[in-house]
């Protein structure tokens, strides 16, 4: 997401530059509220965090053989 908003960003500066900071204050509001629902959300009855916890372990797994 972060390289979204900068690339956003970027292009309401170039192109936009009047209305640059209701643009990015806006995107930033509806970003929070995906980032909150993202982080909530269950697959197969994990979140997200657990989901890259198993990736950050199975990795280090991995490196050790």
């Amino acid at each position: 997401m972060e390289i979204t908003s900068s690339a956003y960003s970027a292009f309401c500066s170039e192109f936009s530059p009047e209305q640059y900071e209701t643009r990015l204050v806006r995107a930033t509001e509806v970003a929070q509220t995906a980032k909150t629902k993202w982080s909530l959300e269950k697959r197969y009855g994990k979140t997200r965090e657990d989901l890259e916890q198993q990736l950050v372990s199975r990795i280090s797994n991995s490196a050790d053989l």
